[in-house]
């Protein structure tokens, strides 16, 4: 097990205060404080700083609310930058995702603008878990060439949770096109842990946007005891609804929705999820779920909780070590092992 020493790190938490003490309690450490609050206008003001003159600060960020989130995290780099030897961001949830693409000349692609904030704030690394689109990435290293820029993927914390479930006669199943190689990737490493699973690849003629047309197209063998359907993400559930339905259509006696952002919308999704065929919710808490929508979704949710990775970031990111083992169940586990998690 490794030394454990983090006497000149300032983790600070911006959007998700849970999922962050988590990890600071993983890690031993205690919080480091920028606080933000409000004037009566609504217009942001500092309420608590604590010390991070020459801290390696390490700021984990949810931007569930993003027109606030985002000016937040601004304002905490642009404090943090006046005293810190380094800021590094772990973007648990970026927002601005789903409009990725200029579908309609001259339209703009929303993610830009945060993001242009964030790359000239005077940040050294950025970290996004689990993106929705690759474009902010590129958006990233363009408005910054000298920005750090990673990416990871939750397939080795997905994969942990996953081989403790009934996998005897079971279906990996995308969502949508978007999804299928996620789907694939994750069946094809169950299979080399001999875990025989059939692959299914699921379609749907719409959005939830801008409305959906015909029936379903499936792919795969449904014909099982469970599907696994993955996503990103979740915010009005209607397409996993649809798969859920030809699913089951197909023989799928249960249908697990598996997501790394829960994004519900409002209450009344919540309540046609909880009142839909689907028999299992599965998320991580990459970003806040209120206590009523917990309860309205009861039974069915299940949250895995992201701090054991974001633990292993944190250490990671602070100890200068490369992000290319986490990508990887055998490297996961690793990581928990050094830190004392597993």
């Amino acid at each position: 097990m490794q030394d454990h020493n983090y006497s000149n790190l300032a983790l600070v938490s911006c959007g998700n205060d849970p999922l962050v003490v988590r990890v600071a309690q993983l890690l031993g450490i205690g919080l480091t404080h920028i606080d933000i609050g409000s004037h009566d206008d609504g217009e942001p003001k500092f309420v608590e700083v604590d010390d991070l003159n020459g801290k390696h600060v390490i700021i984990v960020a949810s931007e569930q609310q993003p027109d606030r989130n985002y000016i937040n995290l601004c304002a905490m780099i642009m404090v943090a930058k006046r005293a810190a030897r380094r800021i590094s961001v772990i973007i648990t949830l970026q927002a601005y995702q789903r409009q990725d693409r200029r579908e309609v000349p001259r339209r703009a692609v929303t993610l830009e603008i945060p993001v242009k904030l964030i790359a000239q704030s005077g940040v050294h690394d950025v970290i996004v878990i689990e993106p929705h689109s690759e474009v902010g990435v590129a958006l990233y290293e363009a408005y910054n060439e000298r920005l750090r820029v990673d990416k990871l993927f939750t397939h080795a914390a997905l994969l942990d949770w996953l081989l403790r479930q009934d996998l005897s006669n079971a279906c990996i199943s995308s969502i949508d096109l978007g999804g299928i190689k996620r789907a694939r990737d994750i069946a094809r490493k169950l299979r080399a842990l001999d875990h025989p699973v059939k692959l299914g690849l699921a379609d749907k003629d719409g959005t939830s946007s801008t409305g959906f047309h015909d029936e379903p197209l499936l792919m795969g063998d449904y014909d099982v005891d469970i599907t696994y359907a993955l996503d990103d993400l979740v915010t009005t559930g209607k397409s996993a609804r649809i798969i859920c339905n030809g699913a089951k259509a197909l023989g799928t006696k249960k249908f697990v929705l598996a997501i790394t952002h829960p994004i519900f919308a409002n209450d009344d999704v919540c309540l046609t999820l909880a009142g839909s065929s689907i028999d299992q919710i599965v998320t991580m808490d990459t970003a806040t779920i209120s206590d009523r929508h917990r309860a309205i979704l009861g039974d069915k949710l299940t949250v895995v909780s992201a701090a054991p990775m974001v633990s292993i970031l944190v250490d990671h990111v602070y100890r200068d070590k490369g992000l290319s083992p986490l990508f990887q169940l055998e490297g996961y586990h690793t990581a928990l092992r050094e830190l004392g998690l597993r």
